[in-house]
């Protein structure tokens, strides 16, 4: 049955691929049915609402689910959150998308540990099988998952039978291979340390760090954008973002030394977590390469910024650091085995009038 009904709710299942829009009419098919390799990640959605006409307009509800016991321990459940979007897309886009308007958008997941407030708007919760990417034994399996309402007071319809509906999962004896697709997400430390108001490298800060790799690592992100010195990227010109610097410089007149040892514990890390590739941040600026990024040095005694936006990307006293660093940065690689599987960036976003700056750069 594509659509289940208890006298005051309605439940649809869908496919993971379509979206729930709290203001509209729910047009999407019902989806019942699917397949998934023995250690895939496998999702689906089950809508829900209360029916139209029905005299009452919010509810508690509670999602129950029923499931073979050796599948029931890899259901997640988790809520799909609307959130407000003032600005989903630029007015030149075609006519391939879903709304173009400003809104509601489902896309964020909440952890579903308790009841679920049901109103006359869809909304829906989104079912993952095998979140944590083990190895299912195969075979055929019922997913049940029934909503009932518990409202107060004497509210018709409540308690009555619960609206339910059945996926049927096929979990197949193959594997999904190794992953050998290069995948990456620019990866920002300093936003973890601002968020959660940790310092830059205390051991909070690391902690969180490697939470947050190890998420990306199960999400097929495999390459981590590595901040050898502060990224220079989204920064308004002449502004910085906060220091997330994993190389110490230390300068004495035109000559620098270079330690090494948080990006040596950034690699660790890393690798624990399954990483395979890393990206070193930017060299020079983000639109143009025109200058340096923010580098921090200790200088007779004290820290402080030695290149930036005022730095000319393309001068003799930049060029003469790079001179020193990128020997220094290439013998950690080979020291470390990471020579085939770094890789540089020189500036981000480049127009056909940056041709002249950024040739100098990856020169």
């Amino acid at each position: 049955m594509s659509e289940m009904s208890g006298n005051i709710l309605e439940t649809r299942l869908l496919s993971s691929l379509e979206k729930v829009f709290p203001d509209e009419e729910l047009s999407a098919q019902a989806w019942q049915t699917g397949s998934m390799l023995s250690n895939e990640v496998y999702s689906f959605q089950i809508a829900c609402r209360i029916r139209p006409g029905a005299a009452e307009e919010h509810l508690s509800g509670t999602l129950h689910v029923q499931a073979d016991p050796d599948l029931a321990p890899f259901i997640l459940l988790r809520q799909v959150v609307p959130v407000p979007s003032d600005f989903p897309i630029y007015e030149d886009h075609d006519e391939n998308v879903l709304r173009a308007e400003p809104g509601w958008y489902p896309d964020l997941l909440r952890p579903l540990d308790g009841p679920l407030t049901v109103s006359k708007q869809w909304q829906s919760v989104w079912v993952t099988v095998n979140h944590d990417k083990r190895d299912i034994r195969p075979g055929r399996y019922a997913i049940r998952l029934s909503l009932s309402a518990e409202g107060s007071g004497d509210a018709e319809g409540v308690g009555e039978a619960p609206a339910a509906g059945t996926f049927d999962l096929e979990i197949l004896s193959e594997k999904l291979p190794e992953q050998s697709l290069i995948h990456t997400m620019w990866f920002h430390t300093d936003c973890l340390a601002t968020w959660y108001g940790d310092e830059v490298f205390s051991e909070a800060h690391w902690k969180r760090i490697g939470q947050y790799i190890k998420t990306a690592t199960a999400h097929g992100i495999h390459m981590i954008l590595t901040p050898i010195f502060t990224p220079p990227l989204d920064t308004r010109v002449g502004g910085e973002r906060p220091t997330v610097q994993l190389v110490d410089v230390w300068k004495s007149g035109d000559s620098y030394r270079f330690g090494f040892d948080k990006l040596e514990r950034w690699v660790e890390l890393c690798r624990e977590r399954g990483v395979k590739h890393f990206e070193f941040s930017h060299l020079f600026t983000q639109w143009g390469a025109g200058h340096a990024p923010k580098i921090l040095a200790s200088e007779d005694g004290e820290t402080k910024r030695i290149f930036g936006w005022e730095t000319d990307a393309a001068g003799p006293e930049y060029e003469h650091f790079l001179d020193q660093f990128l020997p220094a940065l290439v013998s950690f690689l080979k020291a470390h085995g990471l020579e085939k599987c770094s890789w540089f960036h020189v500036s981000d976003e480049p127009h056909e009038d940056h041709l002249a700056a950024y040739e100098n750069a990856s020169r």
